[in-house]
């Protein structure tokens, strides 16, 4: 019983400190997001709609931050519940460093998204 009265708890305090990584990313607060990893928050995390911290940052276009969530062990890859990777919204945000950070590190210039969306598409419109 103390067992699953103490996973609860780590669960819902691991579930704050990934909210309050989104929020501190979506405000630009480097300082403050370093300091959510360094106790321990999980870089891949994902809440409702398959968000990262990572799609988050680069959906801010917060690129100090982007860096620092992959040297952290972002995976650069990973997608949303939609399809969309860190590449593509990268392309959705116009951020031409992020995409070319993105090519780096292994995505395809041509990734598709649930719809078979790419990158280039979602400029055009």
């Amino acid at each position: 019983m103390k067992g699953t009265k103490r996973s609860k708890e780590h669960n819902g305090t691991a579930a704050a400190t990934v909210s309050q990584l989104h929020d501190a990313i979506k405000k630009g607060s480097v300082r403050t997001v370093r300091q959510l990893l360094q106790e321990g928050a999980d870089v891949n995390f994902k809440v409702e709609g398959g968000w990262t911290p990572l799609h988050s940052a680069v959906q801010a276009d917060q690129e100090e931050i982007v860096n620092l969530l992959l040297e952290q062990g972002a995976d650069p890859r990973a997608r949303k519940d939609n399809g969309a990777t860190p590449f593509i919204i990268a392309g959705i945000v116009g951020n031409v460093n992020l995409l070319e950070l993105f090519l780096s590190k292994g995505s395809e210039i041509n990734e598709k998204d649930n719809n078979g969306k790419v990158t280039i598409w979602w400029n055009c419109y």
